[in-house]
């Protein structure tokens, strides 16, 4: 990410922050931290974030100890939102657009409190960034920890230890001895996937820590995984929607497959396979054993 975007993005943290005569919370400071570690090594994080520092004075000079007027949002400052998110929509693409609207809304609601000059402010940076009113309360409503009726059933994913998901309509993966749950949103333009894990075990995504309660980005090639559960791998999760989305199945079948290299009794010994659509498959072997021969049959 440039520095260009880098810098916008600041702003609008700054702009919609709620500040007192201490500063910001200790959790709205992590949440701007915790976006910038996803781009970021760690001596450029200190460099963004004493930049975000004053950009804090710059939009509000009343509360930290600058000349100047202040409040937390004013017609100018939604102007300068306008100008700021029109900005980040010529440079980011629509996923990346999804996460850095998913991480205002959670800044926003670090106090768990949204005024309505903040959802003012959302729909102003949503409208900007072309999401949908549909896409913006499915946000809005996942950083709010909210499964009312509001949110698209079709774009959450419950995962934990029942048999059937306790909200109708909504998606089920059952995980054996897995204490808590874990909900799942889809952002099904951009195939983008983002969970909140609630409950009292240890779990890891890609060897880091859960914490409990944050909303964490579920990469490709991603895994959950805890002491007590089987892996909850990405192609698991994305399976979960993707098959409710194919009128028609694919099947590959490869029937008594051999294969000798000439002059040499080593090759492929016989064996037939069959697979339908939907599955992670992997190939498995050291140097030289028929990985590539095999896919090249």
């Amino acid at each position: 990410m440039n520095e260009f975007i880098l810098n916008a993005l600041l702003q609008l943290f700054a702009i919609i922050a709620n500040v007192s005569e201490d500063g910001i919370s200790f959790k709205a400071r992590n949440i701007v931290k915790s976006y910038l570690s996803k781009h970021l090594s760690s001596n450029l994080i200190r460099k963004y974030l004493r930049l975000f520092d004053d950009y804090l004075k710059i939009h509000h000079p009343d509360i930290m100890g600058e000349e100047g007027g202040g409040g937390r949002t004013t017609i100018s400052d939604s102007l300068k939102v306008t100008e700021i998110g029109k900005a980040i929509n010529r440079n980011l693409l629509q996923r990346e657009k999804f996460i850095v609207f998913l991480r205002l809304v959670e800044f926003i609601n670090e106090d768990e409190v949204m005024t309505k000059k903040e959802l003012d402010f959302i729909r102003t940076v949503a409208n900007t960034f072309n999401l949908s009113s549909t896409e913006q309360n499915n946000i809005k409503e996942f950083v709010l920890d909210s499964l009312s009726r509001e949110i698209e059933t079709d774009k959450l994913l419950i995962v934990d230890a029942d048999t059937k998901s306790a909200i109708q309509e909504v998606r089920h993966m059952h995980v054996l001895d897995m204490e808590g749950r874990i909900v799942i949103l889809r952002h099904a333009s951009t195939n983008t996937f983002v969970f909140r894990y609630r409950g009292d075990s240890t779990l890891y995504l890609n060897g880091y820590n859960i914490i409990p309660g944050r909303i964490e980005l579920m990469e490709q090639g991603a895994m959950i995984t805890g002491h007590k559960i089987n892996p909850i791998y990405y192609s698991d999760v994305a399976n979960r929607f993707h098959h409710a989305e194919v009128t028609s199945k694919v099947f590959f079948v490869a029937e008594e497959v051999e294969f000798q290299f000439k002059n040499s009794s080593k090759g492929i010994k016989r064996f037939s396979f069959e697979k339908e659509s939907g599955h992670l498959i992997g190939i498995m072997g050291g140097s030289g054993v028929g990985k590539s021969t095999l896919l090249n049959l």
